[in-house]
């Protein structure tokens, strides 16, 4: 091999990008990196972490339009996803742009916006050379791969350098990404989706869409997985409802009616975010066959609501039975779920207000029944096995949600210590916490 090959590999090896990941490297050697969602070590972001993420409900949060067809996003710059965005853009958790796009073509598909092209908001140069990545064109890559669309990221580039939007002031931001794009690529008749993480004042979101309509584009859609605009949207949540069987087939006539009792849950409580139902046949000790029915509903901003009921099997009819059953507590539990809210108005946190104001435009629940008492005789033999989702949340918060279900207990992961603890109702008052050794 000649010098001169010798000397031209040993400059490739030492360009910007190899030096970027070697430092990296020795970093992570020396100081490990932490989780960016509950700091555990090891990991960029962790294993329940992603399972939250994952989990976090998907909004449609229409913004003023800015002068273009439709802008939106998936969520609130808030909790879980505001880490998840940070880690991925700052923290080289790429890993996070498969889940974050899936939020994204979630939306999409509800607003049906009619597009030709993804076009992802492009970085500097220098800006690109120093994070190593484009984030917006990573989530336009899987958007693109799964509504089967072409993204095109080389069609707009941004022509000249610009201070961070986050260190400006909003009077400050259109100013500084004025005439900061031009589309390279003639655009006439096109449709257009702009990809975005995040939108604030949409300033940098309106200038791309400048250019490219100044290139020939017919309209311009923008979407952002956050937006950092904390304006209510009183019903914007795509609920989610999947019914589960046990013992029992879910024919297509059970599906519909139980998905008709369950739809209406939204009118009392609304941004629901996920119901689920567990429809089950299991026979007791004592010989009896009983229906079961047990229904979940996972409010957007946290809460966790849940009514179940067990009925001895008379007929073909008694699941639906149950099924109303079922509904008519989570009636209740919607009543007292109200009624708490309201009354802490003037204290709550933050999370809260948003559900305050919601309640406001919510029906009022339909009469229930009075509670049945349940005679089950105790039994040494386990009947039931079932799976629980641990929810990362303080002490306070596992209290209220065990006020919520009326439970005895309630098994959580705990955001302060990062363990699995149980939380349990003591016989003469106030709560106790089982906590691993």
């Amino acid at each position: 091999m000649s010098l001169r090959k010798v000397r031209s590999d040993h400059r490739g090896f030492w360009s910007h990008q190899n030096v970027k990941q070697v430092w990296a490297w020795l970093i992570d050697l020396i100081f490990p990196p932490m989780c960016g969602g509950c700091g555990r070590v090891d990991f960029r972001w962790c294993g329940v972490c992603w399972d939250d993420l994952r989990a976090a409900p998907v909004m449609v949060k229409e913004r003023p339009s800015q002068g273009m067809a439709g802008l939106c996003a998936s969520g609130l710059y808030d909790g879980i996803l505001k880490q998840a965005i940070q880690a991925f853009k700052y923290k080289d958790a790429v890993e996070l742009a498969e889940p974050l796009a899936e939020r994204l073509v979630t939306v999409l598909e509800r607003r049906k916006w009619a597009f030709d092209i993804i076009i992802p908001v492009p970085l500097s140069a220098e800006r690109l050379a120093e994070r190593g990545y484009n984030q917006a064109y990573l989530l336009g890559h899987h958007v693109a791969k799964q509504m089967n669309i072409p993204c095109r990221s080389d069609d707009l580039r941004r022509i000249r350098n610009t201070d961070q939007q986050t260190r400006l002031k909003a009077w400050q931001r259109a100013e500084n990404v004025k005439d900061a794009f031009a589309a390279v690529a003639d655009l006439a008749n096109q449709s257009v989706l702009l990809i975005d993480d995040v939108v604030t004042t949409a300033s940098t979101l309106k200038a791309c869409a400048d250019a490219l309509r100044n290139a020939g584009a017919r309209a311009v859609y923008a979407i952002a997985v956050a937006t950092s605009d904390n304006v209510i949207d009183l019903r914007s949540v795509i609920m989610d409802v999947k019914i589960h069987g046990d013992g029992i087939k879910i024919s297509e006539d059970l599906d519909a009616y139980t998905r008709s009792k369950v739809d209406k849950l939204d009118r009392y409580l609304p941004n629901i975010a996920h119901i689920g139902v567990e429809l089950a046949i299991m026979r007791t000790h004592r010989g009896a066959n009983l229906a079961i029915a047990q229904i979940t509903v996972q409010h957007a901003r946290g809460a966790i609501l849940r009514a179940e009921e067990k009925l001895d099997i008379e007929n073909r009819d008694t699941i639906r039975f149950a099924i109303n059953k079922a509904v008519d507590k989570l009636h209740r539990q919607i009543d007292r779920f109200k009624s708490k809210r309201k009354s802490k108005q003037q204290r709550v946190r933050d999370k809260y207000k948003a559900t305050i104001a919601e309640l406001d435009i919510a029906e009022e629940v339909p009469e229930y029944d009075a509670p049945d008492a349940e005679d089950f005789v105790p039994s040494a033999d386990i009947f039931r096995r079932k799976q629980i989702e641990l929810i990362l949340m303080n002490e306070q918060e596992a209290i209220e949600q065990l006020e919520l279900l009326d439970h005895n207990f309630y098994m959580f992961m705990n955001a302060d210590t990062a363990q699995v603890n149980v939380l349990y109702r003591r016989e003469n008052g106030g709560y106790g916490i089982l906590v691993p050794q």
